[in-house]
Formats: structure tokens, C-alpha cells, sequence
């Protein structure tokens, strides 16, 4: 009787605490229910799908073990091509600024990106740059590392919400990059640089010939080639 008792104690404080906060607890619950339905239906909506078959062909793949890496080197290898994981040759980097460093490496992303179209086209080889948006990864993982413990704890209980909301899956945010691989008529494009299977329009300051020759030469002194 003690255990039946206590049962009904608890669903009588969970019946009066629901009965007070109602109209919240609905609001909260339509709320996430909208959330779902707009991140599966609108952020991770299917809009790319190719049968397209990538026989004789090779993928290098720089992170294959997890995330987008691994969503494309999945799709793509059931497509017959050749895949290379060169995740082990990076460098993780802990030590650096959130949001200073990040625009400037999308720019001499831009630029290492048309460099090696324009150095590798007459080699009948594409080259991409391709923007995933937002994804559920692990890349977020360094994040307190690089904020610290303090400002962590405050902003991580509202990215996750955000996350939840806006954010894509892996397979989805793997996309893009299996478009760039698999579309025909991207063979020898002008474009380079893509989100959502659509052409993005890039700065002029990353189409510079000059200062992606520059950034080559400075890269390549550093690492010593």
C-alpha cells in the first residue's frame, strides 16, 4: 500500500502542477512541436537526389569518420567511386578566437579554392567549396575551450535550442558536397562555391587572381614546399 500511495501522491503533484501551468506547458509543447516540424520539413527538407553513378572516379574526403564526412563518403560509396579519408592528416586547432578567426578562414578557404580550379582545370579536375550551413557535428565540441567554462555554460542551453530548431543533420548538410560530386553539368564550371545545391555568389575579394597567388606562396613558405 505504501508503494500504491506514493504512486498516487506523485501523479497527484504532477496532475496539480499541470493543472496550474497549463497554458504554458501547451505553449512550450506547441513550440517544440513546431520546431520539429519546421527543422524536418524545412531545414533538412530533401532538395537534392541523384541515382547519378560515380564508377572509376575518386573522392578525397578530409573527415570520413563522423558528420558530414561521413554521410558523404557513405553516399558516394555506393556509387562505386574510389574514397580517400585524409582525416588523419589534419591538425586539430583548440587555441583561437570564436568569431575572428572563422570569417577570415572562409575567405582563404574561398581563395585555396579558386587557386587550385584555376591551377587544375587544364588536369580535368573540379574543384569545390561548398557551404553546409549549420550542422549537428562535433566541430562544436572546442567550443569551450574557446570561450571558456563561464560563457560556455550560459550559451550552450541556448544553442542547443537553436540547434534543435535550425540546424541540419548530417546527411542533409552532406548534400551539397555529394551534389558537387555527382552533377554532370558542373564538369569544368566557372562556379566554385556552393550551399544547397545552388550556385553562391562569392566576393570579388576572393576571384582575386593576385591575392590567391599571394596566400599560395605564403602557405607554402610556412609549411615549407
Amino acid at each position: 500500500m505504501t508503494i500504491m500511495n506514493t504512486i498516487d501522491k506523485i501523479f497527484s503533484i504532477a496532475y496539480q502542477f499541470f493543472d496550474q501551468y497549463r497554458m504554458s506547458i501547451s505553449i512550450l509543447s506547441g513550440l517544440v512541436i513546431i520546431s520539429w516540424i519546421y527543422n524536418k520539413f524545412r531545414v533538412n527538407r530533401p532538395f537534392f537526389s541523384s541515382k547519378c553513378s560515380m564508377n572509376g572516379k575518386t573522392v578525397l574526403i578530409t573527415g570520413g569518420v563522423s558528420g558530414i564526412g561521413y554521410e558523404t563518403a557513405k553516399d558516394l560509396l555506393q556509387r562505386a567511386v574510389r574514397s580517400i579519408d585524409w582525416s588523419d592528416g589534419f591538425t586539430q586547432f583548440k587555441n583561437f578566437r570564436l568569431w575572428g578567426a572563422y570569417p577570415v578562414s572562409k575567405a582563404f578557404m574561398l581563395l585555396f579554392t579558386y587557386k587550385l580550379r584555376y591551377d587544375l582545370d587544364l588536369n580535368d579536375v573540379d574543384v569545390f567549396a561548398v557551404n553546409s550551413s549549420w550542422v549537428r557535428t562535433s566541430i562544436q565540441s572546442p567550443m569551450q575551450d574557446a570561450i571558456g567554462f563561464i560563457p560556455f555554460m550560459i550559451c550552450y542551453p541556448i544553442l542547443y535550442i537553436l540547434k534543435f530548431i535550425l540546424a541540419k543533420t548530417p546527411k542533409t548538410g552532406a548534400r551539397t558536397s555529394i551534389f558537387c560530386a555527382v552533377e554532370p553539368s558542373l564538369r569544368h564550371s566557372h562556379d566554385f562555391y556552393f550551399e544547397d545545391c545552388a550556385i553562391e555568389t562569392v566576393s570579388s575579394l576572393c576571384t582575386n587572381h593576385t591575392l590567391a597567388n599571394h596566400l599560395w606562396k605564403l602557405s607554402c613558405e610556412a609549411v615549407g614546399i
